[in-house]
């Protein structure tokens, strides 16, 4: 039984050893490139800014011909290369996120924060990456690093443009950023990004079909709303005509009930004047002697 085991461990190791260099990294395809080319932007970035230093270290402790130590540019030095290195991954790349370019839409290790970071158009996995991207290039970095030191130490000494660095770091030594590799990674994100764009344009369509329906709606229970106060308003006005109208009446009731009353109390009706004929006396007659009053008097 141990037999058996002893060769299942054994062919593990071997298929481990036979992976290819890429499999030891974190990041693959395009984001692997975008490592390897944020590497070689922050040591070129580096030696461009110490191209005009003049300061120098002591070369070991050999003398020279004028029996005083040694002295080379630090610049140059193999001490400033080592610097550089040690600080590359841990503190130079720390501000670099992954970001979508804004022109090609892909993915890229990038410090401009002008860029968005926007992974709509990512599946889930991919958007995965986004989150674990800063930890994930420190570490891919310092296996580049540990994987071609001198390589890297000799480069900085040279003082190798960016040019010169990326090509040979990411195209020569590595393939990183093969075209040949890279190609249909670019179809597959271009594939994704389509169907991305045609699920947004649908998503829109619908969005403004539900937004102009939900106007639609909104103005129809406005104008019911105004019908129905137009209508309260009328029908307010209505009952306020016929209340006006009944206390009209009312009160011409009570005013031809005043006026009946007065007619009719004696106190208010006009006595007979001496002027005035009698009862009985006919206008334009002789008056009447009293009687037992002889008319011959």
């Amino acid at each position: 039984m141990m037999s058996h085991f002893s060769i299942l461990f054994a062919v593990c190791l071997i298929a481990l050893w036979c992976l290819p260099t890429q499999a030891h990294y974190r990041l693959s395809d395009i984001l692997l490139c975008e490592a390897c080319k944020a590497v070689a932007t922050e040591i070129a970035r580096d030696i461009k800014d110490h191209e005009k230093e003049t300061g120098s270290v002591q070369a070991g402790g050999r003398l020279g011909a004028d029996h005083k130590p040694v002295r080379k540019q630090w610049k140059t030095s193999e001490l400033r290369a080592t610097e550089l290195l040690e600080s590359l991954c841990s503190s130079k790349l720390s501000s670099y996120n992954l970001r979508q370019d804004k022109e090609t839409n892909n993915r890229v290790f990038s410090k401009d924060y002008s860029e968005t970071k926007s992974v709509d158009h990512y599946t889930p996995d991919e958007k995965s990456q986004f989150r674990d991207a800063s930890k994930d290039l420190e570490w891919t970095c310092s296996y580049m690093v540990d994987e071609h030191y001198d390589e890297l130490i000799a480069a900085i000494r040279a003082e190798q443009s960016y040019e010169t660095l990326s090509e040979w770091l990411c195209n020569t030594t590595n393939s990183f950023c093969h075209a040949n590799k890279l190609e249909p990674f670019y179809q597959k994100v271009a594939e994704a990004r389509a169907k991305w764009e045609k699920a947004e344009a649908k998503k829109k369509k619908k969005k403004a079909k539900e937004e102009a329906k939900r106007k639609k709606k909104e103005q129809e229970e406005r104008e019911a709303r105004e019908k129905q106060e137009r209508e309260e308003a009328e029908a307010a006005a209505k009952l306020d005509a016929l209340e006006a109208q009944e206390e009209a009446a009312e009160n011409a009731q009570q005013q031809e009930a005043a006026e009946g009353g007065a007619a009719q109390d004696p106190a208010t009706q006009q006595q007979p004047t001496g002027d005035q004929p009698q009862q009985g006396e006919q206008a334009g007659e002789p008056p009447q002697p009293a009687p037992g009053i002889s008319g011959d008097l």
